[in-house]
């Protein structure tokens, strides 16, 4: 039932009218999280998040305003996690920032879950910035997803 509500989502995204020709790409390394809250109990012994979770992952953009998601990190726990799913654009805010949504599936979290949280964003040309914040078990995670983007063109370059 989970895998096919990000299914469904990323179905939704993909036969939208407004799908673009050639979409482009976006390479992402997650970088650094940031928990409110930096220890958690894993069996009767206090242990430290991580807070390194560096990873790689990639971007298409389907719709002016959805990309579809996938990726692998190190996560909070010190696991590995693969995840995948979509990620709408809401709404445009000040300075080039903007708010959305990304939902999908993670895996590596002692339990697979699926994951909706809002996502604040920001484009520099070639280049971005992605944090998803997320509240989970009574703390705020604020992560930072660098991207950057690769535009098939006329010079087929990456910067």
């Amino acid at each position: 039932m989970k895998t096919s509500l990000a299914a469904m989502a990323v179905a939704t995204a993909l036969c939208s009218s407004e799908t673009v020709a050639m979409p482009d790409a976006y390479l992402t390394a997650s970088t650094l999280s940031y928990h409110s809250d930096r220890t958690y109990r894993l069996n009767e012994e206090e242990t430290t998040l991580n807070q390194r979770n560096g990873g790689v992952g990639i971007q298409i953009k389907v719709t002016k305003n959805w990309k579809a998601i996938a990726g692998t990190y190190n996560n909070s726990y010190h696991l590995q996690s693969n995840y995948y799913g979509v990620h709408w654009k809401a709404t445009d805010l000040m300075w080039g920032w903007s708010l959305g949504l990304a939902g999908g599936y993670v895996s590596g979290y002692h339990f697979g879950r699926v994951f909706v949280t809002p996502v604040f964003s920001h484009d520099w040309g070639r280049f971005g910035l992605d944090i998803p914040i997320e509240a989970l078990k009574g703390q705020v995670i604020a992560s930072l997803v660098l991207r950057i983007r690769w535009q098939k063109g006329s010079q087929d370059k990456w910067w």
